[in-house]
């Protein structure tokens, strides 16, 4: 009897579009641990040179990374009136404003509509560049007519290290902390 073992492979759905601090570009990356396989994004200089004397080197979960920019896409593109000064800042006239404003609510209605969200790291998603502070977002709005307005976003971050790994954390870090009754109950 001869066991066929099915591999699922994610794509690495921004490839080529992530960045770091120094303008390194982050590559795919994986490791394999008891048969589960992890993805990450790596700065290159990482993969090329293991000494990263300087820690400036990036080693970030791809998953978390994935989500991370979709929620920073979410937020830029649902603050409307901040949308509609990128939008105008991004060289937009005011006849196209209103169809503008409509692709990105149609964006926005494909982020929270479905679970496969490759067409939208693609096509729409331009480049990704992480910061010590903030993540900049650049997103293409394309029009029907082959026009395409690129705007952007800095949206504030925090990292948050764990061993070699580097979580990226959205917002200031004031958000308020929940405890867990139990353990104060205990203390």
């Amino acid at each position: 009897l001869r066991l066929e073992q099915t591999r699922k492979t994610e794509a690495s759905l921004l490839s080529g579009k992530l960045f770091d601090v120094s303008g390194d570009h982050l590559a795919p990356s994986h490791a394999v641990k008891k048969g589960k396989r992890y993805r990450y994004y790596v700065s290159r200089r990482l993969l090329t040179d293991s000494n990263d004397k300087d820690g400036t080197g990036w080693r970030l979960p791809a998953h978390e990374t994935e989500q991370m920019v979709l929620r920073a896409v979410k937020a830029m593109l649902s603050d409307h009136a901040s949308l509609a000064d990128m939008i105008a800042m991004g060289g937009a006239s005011s006849q196209q404003m209103p169809t503008l404003l409509q692709i990105a609510a149609n964006i926005l209605q494909k982020i929270d509509s479905t679970a496969d969200h490759a067409n939208l790291f693609c096509n729409v998603i331009q480049r990704v560049e992480l910061r010590r502070d903030a993540v900049n977002v650049k997103v293409a709005l394309a029009m029907a007519d082959g026009a395409t307005i690129t705007i952007g976003h800095e949206i504030p971050m925090q990292m948050r290290r764990r061993g070699v790994e580097t979580r990226l954390v959205l917002g200031d870090g004031s958000q308020e902390i929940k405890g867990d009754p139990s353990l104060i109950k205990a203390v």
